[in-house]
């Protein structure tokens, strides 16, 4: 007799948990792209120290580094972009700079592993606001908005669809003009 599994695995759970918010965000991901995201949140979940690193610091040291590991420095340093910007834009103002920064660094350590490695990191690069403002939406899915502050930033400074949509909704916001962050 076949066993009948009910319980779903993580990885469908997070595909789900991907799925819902590309459609609260109004986005939509290639396989590919879905795939990387739902694999990128996996390892953050089993490494949570990841984000206690010096990005910047890690950015100029992966120049110091060849081969494998230069690459595996290029990728963290983007995947850890990817998820302050998305997950945790909120370190950005601990850290002392803008949402901004995050996306810049982490769009040009794409570019640059693209470069050494697989032409799938320039598609991570320029997809990347779209793929933080996935990340945006699981964060805040069914939870309180933004801050104020923060999705004006976001809206203003990157053009993200997500922060103006919360403006609106949850303030009340006036029409904004949004900018956008230069993709290379």
């Amino acid at each position: 007799m076949t066993t009948l599994i009910l319980e779903k695995t993580t990885t469908a759970q997070w595909y789900e948990l991907v799925k819902e918010a590309q459609q609260q965000a109004n986005k939509t991901l290639d396989e590919e792209l879905e795939s990387y995201l739902v694999f990128l949140l996996i390892r953050f979940m089993q490494s949570p120290e990841l984000v206690k690193r010096i990005l910047a610091v890690q950015y100029l040291q992966s120049y110091l580094d060849t081969g494998q590991r230069r690459q595996q420095q290029l990728q963290i340093v983007g995947d850890q972009c990817l998820l302050f910007a998305g997950m945790y834009p909120e370190q950005a103002q601990k850290r002392q700079v803008k949402v901004r920064y995050f996306v810049e660094l982490g769009q040009s350590a794409y570019r640059e592993l693209a470069n050494i490695s697989s032409g799938f990191y320039h598609t991570i690069a320029k997809q990347f606001l779209t793929l933080m403002e996935i990340l945006l939406s699981i964060r805040y899915l069914g939870k309180q908005a933004l801050k104020p502050l923060l999705a004006i930033e976001l809206s203003q400074d990157l053009g993200c669809n997500f922060a103006y949509q919360q403006l609106q909704q949850q303030y009340n916001w006036p029409h904004l003009a949004h900018a956008s962050i230069t993709k290379h």
